[in-house]
């Protein structure tokens, strides 16, 4: 049997350039979390995102039939699209939905939990549509925490907020806070989602409680310390950052390869400007999140069986155009070496990667990178030399410090590479070492341990 849910309601939203929500009316909310979106994200819903990036290519008005499919639901609704200059207008009318109606509470109940369970959530709070709470679970038993005695009363009167709280208009305002329960030392960050519409008002909210870091034991913080800020964007903001800026770098690229018809030459260097700018931006959010990982008690590396020897000639494959752009040659290990050794190779890789970045970016044009392998009792080495222009003994013993740059504020690095690197190393039960002078360039040397019965 067949259940129709219908309304002629206007639902609208406004969109920035790129897709993202700024905002919405809750039935398109609800719609593009069910999507997987995320508050202010890029719209969710690719039958709704292509006919508004086709308005705003075209540069006019655009309205048809648009039918989406959702977790068993069969949505139909008339979407009319209106790009501005610097937004885009989304209006929906006639939307109807169709759903089995042998869809249970408990069959819903359940989906909820495994949603609980796939974003992560350390708790959960179910609330109504006057937003009091109607149930609370956690991951794990607190004593401190007594769920029954919070039933019924709203949620807003329940929970201390760690920041200062703004005035909210509406629920959407608080996704993304921080807050904490009287008497425990436990900081959640807040996720709140709406259960479905009808054609006026919400039926309840979903709220996840991901725990950031435990309080300093304080009864009442009015600030986050920079280390659970540090946990918050490692595990939160970076990757909600990095799908943004990969955006602006593939627009910019297709701007300044004409990807999509003639352009300006001075429009062209431009867009080759926005490239360089969000490749750096990408390259920072990557090396703070991965601080924030390889700090972390728990951090442990894949110890699986690698050839250094076929790693370095990936590397010096992915960065052999870099080079040549700088007249600088890599001249990595043969085809027939190979040197066995135990470590991650995804993290072994961006180690050698971000050394021969370097080597490039330090060396003189015309000059040489070279990638060595040898073997030191137990210990498979990987050496990557380069003919730049050295380094004193005071500047090998900061170059491994965090955010250390050597006074090189020019050339656009984080001061974190190096820094991760051997961190990376050592916690696979290496090493990351420096042998140079200055005017006799540098020689890294990475330290793994071998793979016992491997060759050179």
């Amino acid at each position: 049997m067949v259940k129709a849910l219908s309304s002629a309601q206007n639902i609208t939203a406004v969109l920035d350039r790129d897709g993202r929500i700024l905002s919405a009316d809750a039935p398109l909310y609800d719609l593009h979390y069910a999507s997987g979106g995320l508050k202010s994200g890029i719209l969710a819903i690719p039958e709704l995102l292509s006919l508004c990036f086709s308005a705003q290519e075209l540069g006019m008005r655009l309205s048809r039939k648009v039918e989406i499919d959702r977790n068993g639901a069969a949505i139909t609704l008339w979407a009319k699209v209106n790009p501005k200059r610097k937004k885009i207008k989304l209006k929906i009318t006639n939307w109807s939905e169709q759903r089995l109606a042998s869809r249970t509470n408990s069959a819903v109940d359940n989906g909820r939990k495994d949603s609980i369970e796939k974003l992560g959530a350390d708790g959960h709070i179910k609330l109504d549509a006057k937003q009091k709470i109607v149930a609370m679970s956690f991951n794990r038993n607190d004593p401190a925490i007594a769920p029954h005695d919070y039933v019924m009363r709203h949620w807003r009167d329940v929970f201390e907020f760690t920041l200062q709280r703004k005035a909210a208009k509406d629920w959407q305002s608080y996704t993304g806070q921080c807050v904490t329960l009287p008497d425990v030392d436990t900081v959640w960050m807040i996720d709140i989602r709406p259960l479905s519409y009808d054609a006026v008002k919400s039926k309840g909210f979903d709220v996840y409680l991901t725990e950031v870091q435990e309080a300093e034991n304080s009864e009442h913080m009015q600030l986050l310390s920079p280390r659970q800020m540090q946990k918050l964007f490692g595990e939160r903001l970076a990757s909600g950052l990095q799908a943004p800026i990969n955006r602006i770098i593939a627009n910019a690229e297709m701007m300044e390869e004409r990807g999509r018809g003639p352009l300006r030459a001075d429009y062209t260097a431009y867009a080759g400007d926005i490239v360089q700018a969000g490749q750096h931006l990408y390259e920072l959010v990557t090396d703070i999140s991965d601080t924030e990982m390889i700090e972390r008690d728990d951090f442990m590396p894949a110890r699986n069986s690698i050839d250094l020897a076929d790693l370095a000639r990936q590397a010096a494959a992915l960065l052999a155009v870099k080079a040549a752009d700088h007249d600088i040659r890599i001249d990595a290990p043969a085809d027939d070496e190979s040197l066995p050794a135990i470590g991650d190779y995804r993290r072994v890789l961006q180690i050698v990667l971000n050394l021969l970045t370097n080597a490039v970016r330090y060396s003189p044009a015309t000059s040489m990178v070279w990638i060595r392998l040898e073997r030191d009792g137990e210990l498979a080495q990987l050496v990557v030399a380069d003919q730049g222009g050295g380094l004193t003994e005071e500047e090998q013993a900061r170059v491994f410090d965090k955010f250390e740059r050597l006074g090189r504020s020019h050339d656009g690095g984080s001061g974190l590479g190096l820094y991760i690197s051997r961190r990376l190393a050592r916690a696979m039960d290496g090493d990351l070492k420096v042998e140079s002078a200055p005017g006799q360039g540098a020689r890294f040397i990475l330290e793994l341990p071998s793979d016992s019965g491997g060759r050179i």
